[in-house]
């Protein structure tokens, strides 16, 4: 078959792809680690903002552009935080979360520097708070742990979103703008 095929790009974990290039013959593209955030503004939606995270990190949590770092923005997320847990507990998603996760987010864990660059390919999801984008530890903190493969703003201005695509650098950055069917969550 290989005089018939000129290259493969094989979807899914680290293992499968290492496997297909040991064993091919013919040229393999190879996009490894997929370690994709989903950022949610001080702005952003609620309703918005669940549908992005239950459906990046439960509908198929085993493929390379499923949701695997969640950065909130402190200003919602001790309201953000206890609404995401309920919901993501129905689902079996383990948390682990920074100092403000662990005191607003009930059964979540510590997260180690290690959680913050993992792909895990399964029902967990690290959770960091961060002081906001217009002052950028949000987009640097993405910037030094990237996987350069995709990340989601949730709700942003074009003026902030515009700065994150500048510092981000990702193969795909996905801006939320569009109404959601997400459970109703409100902010009080």
């Amino acid at each position: 078959m290989d005089d018939h095929i000129d290259l493969i790009i094989p979807r899914g974990g680290h293992a499968l792809i290492e496997r297909v290039v040991r064993a091919s013959r013919v040229p393999v593209l190879k996009h490894y680690h997929g370690i994709c955030h989903v950022y949610v503004h001080c702005a952003a939606d609620f309703d918005m903002a669940a549908q992005i995270i239950l459906n990046g990190k439960c509908q198929k949590p085993g493929v390379c552009n499923a949701v695997e770092t969640l950065l909130v923005d402190r200003g919602i997320a001790k309201y953000l935080y206890p609404k995401l847990a309920e919901l993501l507990r129905v689902h079996g998603v383990e948390i682990r979360g920074d100092v403000e996760v662990l005191s607003n987010w009930p059964g979540a864990k510590s997260a180690t520097e290690k959680d913050w660059r993992t792909e895990y390919l399964d029902l967990i999801l690290s959770v960091k708070t961060v002081a906001g984008l217009e002052e950028a530890p949000a987009s640097f903190f993405i910037c030094r742990n990237p996987s350069a493969y995709s990340s989601s703003v949730s709700n942003l201005a074009g003026f902030l979103f515009s700065f994150a695509i500048s510092c981000v650098g990702n193969r795909c950055i996905i801006r939320s703008i569009w109404p959601s069917e997400a459970p109703v969550l409100s902010r009080e």
